[in-house]
């Protein structure tokens, strides 16, 4: 899957120029919505060749994401582009992290009120929380069709954003 990702994230900035970053973005959410999805449906029984096709299908949709990346720090003027990328990881990480405990608290509700087996508890619990995760995921494809349009404006300078020095006494 890393592999893959890799290989995408060289490719999304031309997947981008072709169709926009929208369309891309919104791309590569819909593909990691589908192979989360469709993850959900292994079972115990699954094996190695039953879990590859979506861990290839998810890299491939992550990788579409990078060019998010360049368009948020392109936004910027050039002095910001830092304090751009710095709050851009942060988010995604405690975004990440929020929405792990919100799906892990949701899998242990639901394991804990099943009456089945634990095995079986978990495994219906852990399809169920996937089913979520891909909702969740999939729910991102409007917002990116409709946040990321080609922009009309282009973006300031960091002359033209910043204020002129003030003169010293």
């Amino acid at each position: 899957m890393a592999l893959v990702m890799a290989v995408m994230a060289m490719l999304s900035q031309r997947i981008s120029a072709t169709f926009g970053v929208g369309r891309s973005v919104a791309l590569g959410l819909a593909l990691m919505g589908v192979a989360i999805y469709m993850l959900s449906g292994v079972g115990a029984s699954g094996t190695y060749g039953d879990v590859l096709p979506w861990f290839l299908l998810y890299g491939v949709g992550g990788g579409m994401l990078v060019s998010l990346t360049a368009v948020t720090l392109n936004g910027m003027p050039a002095g910001r582009s830092g304090i751009a990328s710095g709050v851009l990881n942060v988010s995604r990480e405690v975004f990440g992290l929020l929405g792990i405990t919100v799906l892990g608290a949701i899998l242990s509700g639901r394991q804990s009120a099943s009456h089945q087996p634990p095995l079986i508890a978990f495994l219906d619990a852990y399809q169920f929380t996937l089913v979520i995760a891909a909702v969740i995921v999939l729910l991102g494809i409007p917002v990116a069709i409709v946040t990321l349009r080609a922009s009309r404006t282009p973006a300031r300078s960091a002359e033209e954003e910043l204020p002129a020095p003030a003169p010293v006494a």
